[in-house]
């Protein structure tokens, strides 16, 4: 992976091996807020480089995309997984289980009680 021709080495500001990490990007100097990625890269040496997602873009090519959580959401909790419908019975919701149709035509609501 390598920046784009006109990235300019000498503006990157290194962070030192055991230094903090930083809150502000190591070429443009823009924050960097919690919610985002930074791109970081290490030097043989040990010093450190991390790069906004506004450099990510401009001088490596790359693009992220942020997940909007609704309401009910959060990061904590496990997104909840509804019963997919049943393809032939409008409205029926098929147990985990079901694959929608137990053989070919025959749909686990017809097939009533096991």
């Amino acid at each position: 992976m390598r920046p784009n021709a006109r990235f300019n080495w000498m503006q990157v500001s290194w962070g030192a091996p055991d230094q903090i990490r930083t809150e502000t990007c190591s070429y443009c100097d823009a924050p960097i807020d919690d919610e985002s990625v930074p791109l970081i890269i290490w030097r043989a040496d040990g010093w450190v480089g991390e790069f906004c997602e506004e450099c990510q873009r401009q001088w490596w090519g790359m693009q992220s995309f942020r997940v909007v959580l609704a309401a009910h959401e959060s990061e904590d909790e496990p997104e909840p997984q509804a019963l997919p419908a049943c393809m032939r019975h409008p409205g029926k919701l098929c147990p985990g289980e079901c694959q929608y149709l137990l053989s070919a035509g025959e749909c686990i609501h017809d097939a009533g009680p096991a």
